[in-house]
């Protein structure tokens, strides 16, 4: 995923998590919070493989 696609399902996501806020919907609340950290959890490895393959971080042999 890119950052710009990841980008747009953050916003999109995000802008549906308010509308849900707004009506107090808890049942759609509790979905889209759900969708939030599974694009965390997507955007977290990317960003640590990004980190790893640029030389700024390491994982000092612990996966060896």
């Amino acid at each position: 995923m890119t950052n710009e696609e990841l980008q747009t399902k953050l916003d999109s996501v995000t802008e549906k998590l308010k509308k849900a806020t707004e009506e107090k919907d808890l049942v759609v609340i509790n979905r889209y919070v759900g969708e939030l950290n599974s694009l965390w959890d997507k955007a977290s490895v990317e960003m640590l493989e990004n980190a790893k393959n640029n030389g700024v971080y390491t994982d000092n042999g612990l996966n060896d």
